[in-house]
C-alpha cells in the first residue's frame, strides 16, 4: 500500500502542468489518501496481530510450564501410591499372580481381559480374583477399588 502510495505521489509529480485536469489531480489525490488511510490500516492491524501472537505464545508457554509441573507433580504421586499399593499386597500376602490380577482389577479390566493380558484362562483370573477378596476380607472388586480410593476421596473433600 504505501508503495502504491509512493507510485501515486511520483504520477502527480511527472504529470505535466498543461495535462492536469482538476478532475484528474482530484481522483488521484483520493486514490493516494486511500491508499495511505488502507496502509496505514493494515499496518496497525498487523502490529494488533502481532502483539496478540506474542501475548498467546506467552499463555501458551505458561500453560505448557504448568502442565509439566502437574505431570510432575502426579508422576509422583503415582508413583507413591504404586508402591502403597504393592506394600498392601504383600500385607494381604497376596502371591505374584494374584497381585498381578489385583492390579487389573483395580484398573477397570474384565476377566476376559485380564485372562487375555496375562496369557491365563478366564478361569484361572476368576479364581485368583476370589483369592485376593478372600485374602483381603473384602466382598467384590467394588470394596477393592473402595479400599484404595476411599481414602484418596476422603483427603479432596476434606481440602
Amino acid at each position: 500500500m504505501f508503495a502504491i502510495f509512493a507510485w501515486g505521489l511520483a504520477d502527480i509529480a511527472l504529470d505535466s502542468p498543461d495535462e492536469l485536469q482538476p478532475i484528474h489531480l482530484a481522483f488521484e489525490v483520493c486514490l493516494l489518501l486511500l491508499s495511505l488511510v488502507v496502509g496505514i490500516w493494515l499496518w496497525r492491524l498487523w502490529r494488533s496481530s502481532e502483539r496478540q501472537l506474542r501475548a498467546t505464545e506467552e499463555s501458551l508457554k505458561q500453560t505448557q510450564d504448568l502442565h509439566e509441573e502437574w505431570s510432575q507433580r502426579v508422576a509422583l504421586l503415582t508413583e507413591g501410591f504404586q508402591i502403597a499399593i504393592k506394600a498392601q499386597f504383600s500385607d494381604w500376602l497376596l502371591t505374584p499372580a494374584e497381585s498381578e490380577v489385583a492390579n487389573y482389577l483395580l484398573r477397570g479390566f474384565s476377566h476376559k481381559d485380564i485372562a487375555r493380558f496375562t496369557h491365563r484362562s478366564e478361569r484361572t483370573v476368576r479364581q485368583h480374583s476370589v483369592a485376593v477378596y478372600k485374602k483381603a476380607k473384602l466382598a467384590g472388586r467394588a470394596e477393592l477399588s473402595a479400599f484404595f480410593l476411599e481414602g484418596l476421596l476422603t483427603d479432596i473433600s476434606n481440602s
